[in-house]
């Protein structure tokens, strides 16, 4: 019961972090998107996505995990 409720504290505080850099982000934008577009659930079919596209962002992943980013 203990650690549910510490996973349920955990679950909360990164939802409160997630809504702050949204809010922040949202600040920041110039326009902001449509709200359809910030509101779609992802269920919708996207293009897969290339073989360019799949390296650059292992790449960022493996730069930004041994600089101690993520």
């Amino acid at each position: 019961m203990v650690r549910g409720y510490g996973e349920r504290l955990k679950k909360l505080r990164r939802l409160g972090l997630s809504q702050a850099w949204h809010a922040a982000a949202f600040e920041r934008a110039s326009p902001l998107p449509d709200l359809a577009e910030i509101l779609r659930d992802g269920d919708e079919e996207r293009e897969p996505q290339g073989d360019d596209a799949m390296t650059f962002n292992l790449a960022s992943f493996a730069a930004a995990t041994q600089a101690g980013e993520i």
